[in-house]
């Protein structure tokens, strides 16, 4: 039935959180904003770009765009140099996307991280898997903009009858029924289902053996 398959990065296939976390807390309290996030507190903050971070994470406090333009820089430049020390693969996801690529699948991954550390992470955690790695570029709209998604398909001729979106959180969900896509939510990463049921998800995996059932079928 499903000949391509579109993944979410953070929280889907990779949980991020301690790197995100040293980054985060390096840059708050580089300006003086005492920070000590853990991964699971870091969590509330993620999903919808790397500015919006920092937009959550000061909310209650005066901040001008000028500082928080100076933060968010901090933060990019410490995780450009430090996103591989933390991370890790969900369990049985390492195996399952190896098999779903020898069995002829089409695997892209799209995901709101920075472009380049996107592919960074790709690269070292899932080589030769993915056909294409699109992250954050500037000019871009993020998602649940849909403009990215759609590129995927028009680059390389995909049909969304036979295409599965897979993803944590509201923003791919969003994003999946935006661009006219089944979706699977995935319950093991940064947010939990009853954050994202309003939304319809086409199907709900617990497990990664779930997670390979529903794409099989």
């Amino acid at each position: 039935m499903y000949k391509n398959l579109i993944f979410d990065l953070d929280g889907t296939i990779l949980n991020t959180l301690g790197d995100i976390s040293y980054s985060v807390n390096l840059a708050l309290n580089s300006f003086g904003h005492k920070a000590n996030y853990n991964s699971e507190q870091v969590k509330a903050l993620v999903g919808s770009g790397s500015k919006q971070i920092f937009v959550r994470a000061l909310k209650d406090k005066q901040v001008s765009e000028q500082e928080l333009e100076k933060i968010l820089g901090l933060y990019l430049d410490s995780y450009a140099h430090n996103h591989l020390e933390h991370s890790f693969p969900y369990e049985g996801i390492s195996d399952l996307l190896s098999s779903l690529n020898k069995q002829g699948y089409k695997l892209f991954c799209l995901t709101n991280k920075p472009h380049a550390i996107a592919q960074s992470v790709i690269k070292h955690f899932f080589p030769n898997i993915f056909i294409e790695v699109v992250g954050q570029i500037e000019g871009y709209p993020l998602k649940p903009d849909p403009t990215l998604l759609n590129d995927l398909f028009d680059k390389y001729n995909l049909i969304k009858a036979e295409t599965l979106y897979i993803g944590d959180s509201d923003i791919d969900m969003k994003t999946a029924n935006n661009g006219g896509l089944a979706v699977v939510f995935v319950s093991w990463g940064f947010r939990i289902y009853e954050d994202v049921k309003h939304l319809k998800p086409t199907y709900k995996a617990d497990s990664a053996k779930q997670l390979e059932a529903i794409i099989t079928q």
